[in-house]
C-alpha cells in the first residue's frame, strides 16, 4: 500500500482594509456606505483597537459583497435591483420654473406663427 503524501492546508490570506480602500473598491460615497451599513446591506466594520476608533473590514467580505451586487445586476437584465424605494415611488416631478414655462410659451407661439 502506497503512502499518501501529506499536503499542507491552503493558506488563506486575510487582509483588513480601511474605509478609503473600501470606498475606492466599491465606488460608494461616504454617506452611501454609512446608509448601507446602517440598513444591514453592507458588512459592518469591526474595531481594530480597544478604543474602537479605528475600524476595518475583511477584504474577503468586501469582495463577496461586490460579487453579490454583480450577480444581482446580471440576473436582472434591466440593470436595476427591481426594488423601488418609498421615496422614489411617491416622488412627484419638480414644478416647472417661471422661466421654463415662459420659454415653452414662446416656442408654442413661434410654432403657431
Amino acid at each position: 500500500m502506497a503512502k499518501r503524501k501529506k499536503t499542507a492546508a491552503p493558506i488563506v490570506e486575510k487582509r483588513i482594509v480601511r474605509r478609503p480602500e473600501v470606498l475606492r473598491a466599491t465606488g460608494l460615497s461616504d454617506s452611501g456606505l454609512d446608509k448601507l451599513v446602517d440598513r444591514g446591506e453592507f458588512p459592518h466594520p469591526f474595531p481594530l483597537t480597544s478604543s474602537g476608533k479605528a475600524v476595518g473590514w475583511l477584504l474577503s467580505d468586501i469582495d463577496a459583497w461586490i460579487d453579490e451586487r454583480v450577480a444581482a445586476s446580471r440576473a436582472d437584465p434591466s440593470g436595476s435591483s427591481g426594488v423601488m424605494t418609498q421615496k422614489a415611488a411617491t416622488a412627484k416631478p419638480a414644478p416647472a420654473t417661471k422661466a421654463a414655462v415662459a420659454k415653452r410659451s414662446r416656442r408654442r407661439a413661434d410654432a403657431e406663427a
